[in-house]
């Protein structure tokens, strides 16, 4: 038996039917501008190895026209191409890896740069066709407790999509589906310059292609930022994206990437933004940080407080040493009048330890400070601060039993003052203590060989 549907039910099922928002392509004028926060990151693969993480603050994206550009470079013919223009703040950090005999993996931070960049895009189809960043900026290293200047750093990078990109394919219903796929070239040109035993540089240039190719899903409407967005996922094995389109916004509102190919000298990767605001208005504000600077955990150990405040016992040592083959075997000093600090020699490195007083009672405050003067050229050691008494010894900055120390680099004609290693009150203890001997003193590192003057002093409690 056949069934013949009735042109009224026809009409009921198309009443009830959910229909589908159908997403047309954009219209932009210029002066249309969106606010952006990005983060990336970037492997440098040249003479100075570096992974370095790096935010982009309120840059604002405007487009400044429309231009006429080639299809292709190899093909006759042109199209309307839209030109976004941006600039605002760029911070980072990251490590970068110093070569030698004594490898070093370096915290560092990029103070706060002028980052600034072009967008070209399709104005017929959408397409991304290329995007360019350029910025310089200042690197910080960490000397001691503090931050100083070591050097700095320079990106010109632009990438294109052959043919363009189809992060969105203009018109589209959620449940669409497309393939993405396009060769996407990095070319350009980094400069780093780093200043610690000597000016180290790297520049590079590069041009490097890779193809990509995704299959986009648009999966579902979202709400992002306060706006009704599309989420759509480009898959890839090793490299999925995931776009969220606000027709409201007039283009991508949040995007996120996973993942790296660090082949090449340069690679860009784990590319994230999210548009904060939107309009039509021209006008540029400029721009303002409003990020908190970055925080960085060194490789190196953090400077610790000092050792436990006394509470009426002296420490007991868990192991007694004989004196270690870098502490020069002199005669142990006494408790006496004090003596005038000699100035640090004038050809070689030295440090110097010294305490605010010599000989201490209850509620004295003590205070005891390093400083390290490098007249020469700059340096790479290792710093001991180590606790004497009684022919037993505890080595800062945990102030235990087991050999420890820092790892330093002290540029040339440098000095670093008055950094503190210990500071308390004393308490009220009971019983006297003398001899409490503190010896400073820089080595080689990956031996005991003692690079330039070494210093102690001491002190009692009464």
């Amino acid at each position: 038996m056949r069934f013949r549907v009735s042109s009224g039910i026809l009409m009921l099922l198309h009443v009830i039917t959910p229909r589908l928002e159908a997403f047309d392509i954009p219209q932009w004028a210029p002066g249309k501008w969106w606010d952006l926060n990005t983060s990336w990151t970037a492997d440098l693969n040249g003479e100075i190895p570096a992974e370095l993480n790096f935010t982009e603050s309120n840059c604002r994206y405007s487009v400044s026209g429309t231009e006429k550009a080639a299809i292709q470079p190899d093909r006759s013919g042109s199209r309307d191409v839209h030109v976004l223009t941006y600039r605002g703040l760029l911070y980072g950090d990251g490590i970068v890896h110093i070569q030698g005999p004594f490898p070093l993996n370096l915290s560092v931070r990029i103070k706060d740069s002028e980052v600034s960049g072009e967008v070209r895009m399709d104005a017929e189809t959408f397409d991304l066709l290329s995007w360019s960043r350029s910025f310089e900026g200042i690197i910080e290293g960490l000397q001691g407790n503090d931050w100083e200047d070591i050097g700095t750093i320079s990106i010109d990078l632009t990438m294109t999509w052959n043919p363009g990109r189809k992060l969105v394919r203009f018109p589209f219903e959620v449940g669409d589906t497309w393939m993405d796929a396009s060769t996407v070239s990095r070319s350009g040109e980094y400069r780093l310059f780093v200043d610690l035993f000597s000016m180290l540089e790297d520049i590079q240039v590069f041009d490097e292609s890779m193809l990509l190719s995704r299959s986009a899903l648009a999966e579902a409407i979202e709400q992002v930022n306060g706006v009704e967005a599309v989420r759509i996922g480009h898959a890839h094995q090793s490299l999925p994206e995931t776009v969220w389109y606000a027709s409201e916004a007039g283009w991508i509102v949040r995007f996120r990437s996973s993942g790296t190919d660090p082949s090449g000298v340069f690679f860009l990767g784990n590319w994230d933004f999210d548009v904060e605001d939107f309009g039509d208005d021209p006008a540029t504000p400029e721009p303002t940080r409003t990020p908190v600077p970055p925080t960085v955990t060194p490789t190196r150990p953090p400077p610790t407080s000092a050792p436990p405040t006394p509470t009426g016992t002296v420490p007991t040592p868990t192991a007694t040493y004989t004196l270690p083959p870098w502490i020069p075997p002199t005669q142990t000093p006494t408790a006496g009048p004090p003596t005038q600090t000699p100035p640090p020699p004038a050809d070689r490195p030295s440090i110097r330890i010294q305490s605010n007083r010599e000989i201490y009672h209850a509620g004295d405050h003590l205070l005891l400070t390093t400083t390290i003067t490098n007249p020469i050229s700059g340096i790479f050691v290792m710093e001991y601060i180590i606790f004497e008494l009684d022919n037993a010894f505890w080595f800062w900055p945990d102030w235990t039993d087991e050999i420890n120390g820092k790892f330093r680099i002290i540029p040339g004609q440098t000095t670093f003052p008055d950094e503190i290693i210990m500071e308390f009150d004393w308490p009220e203890i009971g019983i006297g203590i003398e001899n409490m001997i503190f010896w400073a003193l820089l080595t080689a590192p990956g031996g005991f060989e003692i690079v330039g003057q070494y210093d102690f002093c001491h002190f009692a409690y009464e």
